[in-house]
């Protein structure tokens, strides 16, 4: 079986709920998806399982050559995905490990742990192998988990490339538009002159300083998000994201991503606020955040099962939805918690300016 059939046959077994704990994700999904890409999952110096790192053992490390890790990779039951592992990463960072993987069978996250900031700031792509498009999963998983490329050393390289296109994006969304404000605010005399001898060139006169600021006062509120960099094979996940100012912007992989993570940072800021948003995150029928999967949607339970993920603290989060119903549901998660939407909380999904 191929790589794209493999893919399908797994995300058709996750609708199925086949996968009933670690151990069957990690024989089931995990040694599947690596024997499709040129691993020899039965010789135990390439691929190392209850691997020793920093006097802990981590479920498996891609090796090359014999006994040294490439990759790491930690397994946990479908649902139970962290959003991280610091001391995980924390170890590989110690142990020179070019890149970590964390992953439920379904969703997958990839780490580069040399990279600069906090644990969670180094994951830079995401795979959903029930959401997303079973070709551009392939292409992610060739990239940094084929053999060829792991053993090359291409694989590494390849992380770090789209790690630092994904921290520039991040710098950019977050840094451009302060900058703005502030060239704005100090009456920069530099970018008068630019505007000036523009305006002259083209129409023949040159306006009064005070009227160019005050002009650009008015349009700083819609100040265009910067262009995207070049393109990278990751460069789908930068359409998507969410910013806590003044924090900086964190891209997702998809809408879906943005409302969990949007969600989980609230969660974080106010332990009590899953119990305070619930009551007012429901539809004719359907609830949105519910503490049982089943209570989610009652009268169709194949959505439930396909279109909804776990939480911290056991609550579960309804997948199912538009952009125009996320964007309503954040801008009343931001009004509960206090926050004004499009200024301190804003989000990004998709083809949104």
């Amino acid at each position: 079986m191929d790589l794209i059939s493999t893919i399908t046959d797994i995300h058709n077994r996750i609708d199925r709920n086949e996968y009933k704990n670690e151990a069957a994700v990690s024989t089931g999904i995990v040694q599947r998806l690596l024997a499709c890409l040129q691993w020899h999952i039965y010789d135990p110096a390439v691929v190392y399982q209850e691997f020793p790192l920093e006097g802990q053992r981590v479920d498996y490390a891609l090796c090359h050559p014999a006994h040294k890790a490439r990759v790491i990779i930690e397994v946990k039951a479908l649902g139970k995905l962290p959003a991280s592992d610091d001391q995980l990463l924390s170890y590989v960072y110690k142990a020179g490990v070019p890149l970590a993987v964390l992953t439920d069978g379904r969703f997958w996250h990839f780490y580069y742990p040399a990279g600069s900031g906090t644990l969670d700031k180094r994951l830079f792509c995401r795979i959903d192998l029930v959401h997303d498009n079973p070709a551009e999963i392939k292409k992610r998983l060739k990239r940094y988990l084929c053999a060829d490329q792991v053993q090359s050393g291409k694989a590494a390289q390849a992380a770090e490339t789209d790690y630092r296109t994904m921290q520039y994006r991040t710098a950019l969304e977050h840094d451009l538009p302060r900058l703005w404000e502030k060239l704005i605010a100090e009456k920069d005399k530099e970018l008068y002159t630019v505007i000036a001898e523009k305006l002259n060139a083209a129409y023949g006169y040159r306006p009064e300083q005070p009227d160019v600021f005050a002009f650009l006062s008015q349009k700083t509120g819609g100040l265009e998000k910067p262009a995207s960099p070049p393109a990278t094979d990751d460069s789908a996940a930068l359409r998507y994201g969410y910013c806590f100012a003044p924090a900086p912007f964190v891209p997702t992989h998809d809408g879906r991503e943005v409302w969990r993570g949007v969600l989980e940072e609230l969660a974080k800021r106010d332990s009590a606020f899953f119990d305070k948003f619930a009551p007012q995150a429901k539809g004719a029928k359907i609830s949105y955040l519910a503490k049982e999967q089943q209570a989610l949607n009652p009268e169709r339970p194949d959505l439930v099962q396909k279109h909804s993920c776990q939480l911290s603290g056991g609550w579960w989060l309804y997948l199912c939805l538009n952009y125009n119903q996320i964007e309503q549901l954040v801008r009343k998660a931001a009004e509960i918690a206090g926050l004004e939407f499009g200024k301190d909380l804003w989000i990004k999904l998709k083809d949104q300016p």
